[in-house]
């Protein structure tokens, strides 16, 4: 929270760091989102077996990686857009 806002405790900073802090909370989000990306990566790997599913992981690993991480940037980015 910025310095000047009234009846805060612990309101330390001003309007930038409160607007950085926002932005990584927001890019936060895509951890979760790769999080969910490894999971079904290793059901891929564990339902098909290690050496079958090469084929299939290498058709669907790379969007396991862009998903997550273009959404977070995207959303973190938009949000300095709108303030």
């Amino acid at each position: 929270m910025p310095r000047d806002v009234p009846n805060v405790f612990g309101n330390v900073g001003n309007v930038r760091t409160c607007t950085a802090q926002g932005f990584f909370e927001q890019f936060g989000v895509s951890t979760v989102m790769y999080s969910g990306s490894l999971s079904i990566y290793y059901l891929i790997t564990i339902r098909n077996g290690r050496f079958k599913s090469q084929q299939k992981l290498q058709k669907y690993e790379l969007w396991l990686h862009i998903i997550p991480l273009v959404f977070g940037f995207g959303t973190a980015i938009a949000s300095l857009a709108l303030n």
